[in-house]
């Protein structure tokens, strides 16, 4: 009830305000995964790079 009275004074409703926080959340903590991952992988690519280079590297010494 005081919900109510509460949500009719200030022209306000909770349950929407609270889900759009919710969904603020959730986007954040997704763009914040992605761009991990997408370091992750960046990362590895790095290391193939490395590895290929030093096994070019190793070939062409011997």
């Amino acid at each position: 009830m005081l919900y109510t009275m509460m949500e009719s004074h200030l022209g306000i409703d909770v349950h929407s305000v609270y889900n759009n926080i919710e969904i603020k959340k959730a986007e954040d903590q997704r763009i914040e995964r992605e761009r991990r991952l997408a370091e992750e992988a960046k990362q590895r690519k790095k290391a193939i790079i490395i590895e290929t280079q030093e096994a070019r590297w190793i070939s062409e010494s011997s």
